[in-house]
């Protein structure tokens, strides 16, 4: 099965768009608003009553200090984080429409060298 991008039906006012079809039914969520919001979203996305187990987060792991360290410091070449988001552009106009700039410019200024 073959969709276009353009199929993916994105609310920004819910949080979440659900495409249909006779063989599946594919959810899309904003990772940025997904964890925040993510009981609500997808028990109003799937309309099921879910009861949330916070279980696998680093903050509870033996290397949380090493992977918290490595988020801070992680650098990467300018070219490279551009073309991480060229490669996702049209994911990107979907989710985050008229930002796409901005958020490049923000990934950069973040994460870049």
């Amino acid at each position: 099965m073959s969709l276009p991008i353009s199929a993916i039906n994105f609310s920004p006012r819910l949080g979440f768009g659900i495409l249909k079809t006779e063989l599946m039914q594919l959810v899309t969520f904003r990772f940025d608003q997904l964890f925040c919001t993510y009981p609500r979203l997808i028990e109003e996305a799937l309309a099921i009553t879910l009861k949330p187990v916070l279980a696998n987060l680093s903050d509870n792991h033996w290397y949380h200090e090493k992977y918290r360290d490595f988020k801070r410091t992680v650098k990467l070449p300018e070219s490279l984080i551009a073309q991480i988001y060229e490669d996702k552009r049209d994911l990107v106009n979907i989710f985050y429409p008229g930002l796409y700039d901005s958020l490049v410019h923000a990934a950069q200024a973040k994460y870049g060298y």
